[in-house]
């Protein structure tokens, strides 16, 4: 993603085909062994085809997750794995506050770099 720009306006004579917002949206994981996949897959294809994007990444406050599904018990979360996008909008969802009800939506959006 070197070089990617965020809220792009075009500078003086250059034309962009297009405009697309890439969204990451859940629970990250382990997005730094995918990223080299999005890279080669999505990025770099806008890119060749003169498409301009902004990434937006939405995500969990969360530490730690236990999940009796996939057999997780307080195993850790790096909260903040979606840096390695450098996305141009970032939400970040406190689940206690949401279950509580404190905030509506519990829901804080920062826009920049992250």
């Amino acid at each position: 993603m070197a070089g990617h720009r965020c809220a792009v306006t075009p500078r003086q004579g250059e034309i962009i085909a297009g405009r697309v917002a890439v969204v990451f949206y859940g629970l990250s994981r382990n997005l730094t062994a995918f990223l080299p996949s999005f890279e080669r897959h999505i990025f770099s294809v806008l890119k060749s085809s003169n498409i301009s994007y902004d990434i937006v990444w939405n995500t969990m406050a969360l530490a730690e997750l236990s999940n009796p599904t996939s057999g997780e018990e307080n195993a850790p979360i790096d909260e903040f794995d979606g840096r390695h996008l450098r996305p141009c909008i970032v939400g970040l969802q406190n689940q206690a506050v949401v279950e509580a009800r404190e905030v509506r939506g519990g829901l804080i959006v920062c826009a920049g770099r992250f």
